[in-house]
């Protein structure tokens, strides 16, 4: 069985825009956050300084109850949670629209607390990536180690531009942490077409890096390009037909590196088999640790028509992927917020940002 996610109309903060209108008191100090319920383990947001109750959206426990017109969250209820930390380990984009700058807005804007390991200084604007600058193996050990050392939770990782340091860091010193997600973009080139990965670099990051992975993010292109690397055969991928084929990549690309899940984007897949409207996109996402009538979620959202605000869509839809995860969320439903965070980012983007491919726009929904 497929399950199929219709996000064809996104907007993951209209519900909390509409709570937050309802009860909001004026304080510089009221936040949202995910609750875990102590009962069944579900999900709800809830708002700092509530003024009624707060029951938990599935089983009715009731997780907040205000004091002084303030909810017990703000007095440190046992409920209340750490911030969720996470570690972005990519390159620097001086044009703010991509890389380490992409991923801090995104982690910072859906309540984790995010944390650098700059891997290269990139030379780039809206226009096209003309260089880069390496850090060496002991630059990243020590980011790393400081790090670790200064929080002894991390929640997160996730890793964009790959170098042959991160990958050596990552058979070196990864098995000594404690983190609970890694979620990887496979970044082999930008969307300019600079080189950002060579052949090795692949085989040695879908060996240490890829396999550790709780999640892997390859476009069509990227995912076409590990299986050649890897030595499959993608002639059947590139003359698919209908869905199922594409389905069947991502799974065999879980396989091939030992990821325990894929999201295969859809915006670069041929149009055959995903749709008839050539506006809708489907991302498909393959969990292997699911049971295997649950394996394969399809989310279905649409294009943005005539939108050129899409300069670092995969930066920030990993990282905002592992935020979710780092607040509670499982994947798929993290897969799903992540999305619908990334199409509104690109909807309100100021098409005025940059001469080229623009920036999304990370703050849509800050007041």
């Amino acid at each position: 069985m497929v399950l199929v996610q219709d996000l064809l109309n996104p907007d993951p903060a209209s519900e909390a825009r509409k709570y937050k209108l309802k009860t909001l008191v004026q304080s510089p100090r009221s936040y949202f956050m995910d609750v875990k319920c102590p009962g069944c383990l579900k999900i709800t947001t809830v708002f700092s300084h509530a003024q009624t109750p707060v029951s938990c959206d599935s089983c009715s426990t009731v997780l907040c109850t205000p004091t002084g017109g303030k909810c017990k969250l703000t007095e440190g209820c046992a409920f209340r949670r750490k911030i969720p930390r996470v570690i972005t380990i990519a390159g620097s984009d001086p044009s703010g629209g991509a890389g380490i700058e992409a991923d801090i807005k995104t982690i910072s804007v859906l309540g984790c607390y995010g944390m650098t390991c700059i891997d290269g200084i990139t030379i780039q604007n809206t226009k096209g990536v003309f260089g880069k600058e390496l850090a060496d193996f002991s630059t990243i050990d020590t980011i790393m180690t400081s790090n670790f050392d200064d929080n002894e939770e991390i929640d997160a990782i996730k890793v964009g531009m790959m170098t042959g340091s991160v990958v050596q860091w990552f058979r070196e010193r990864y098995g000594d942490c404690n983190v609970k997600y890694l979620v990887v973009d496979p970044i082999i080139s930008s969307s300019s077409g600079y080189n950002l990965a060579k052949q090795n670099l692949i085989k040695d990051a879908a060996m240490h890096i890829y396999s550790k992975a709780t999640l892997l993010t390859p476009n069509f292109r990227e995912a076409l390009q590990i299986m050649n690397i890897l030595g499959h055969d993608t002639s059947k991928y590139t003359s698919a037909n209908d869905l199922t084929h594409y389905t069947n990549l991502a799974e065999d690309i879980s396989a091939a590196t030992r990821c325990r899940a894929v999201l295969l984007k859809g915006g670069h897949m041929p149009r055959i088999g995903q749709s008839q409207n050539n506006n809708t996109i489907c991302d498909i996402l393959y969990d292997s640790s699911m049971p295997k009538s649950s394996q394969i979620t399809i989310y279905k959202h649409s294009r943005i028509i005539r939108g050129k605000n899409t300069h670092g869509t995969g930066c920030t839809l990993s990282s905002a992927i592992a935020s979710y995860l780092s607040l509670g969320r499982n994947l798929q439903d993290a897969v799903k917020l992540a999305t619908c965070y990334v199409h509104n980012a690109m909807r309100f983007a100021d098409s005025s940002l940059g001469q080229g491919v623009g920036p999304l726009n990370h703050i849509y929904d800050v007041s």
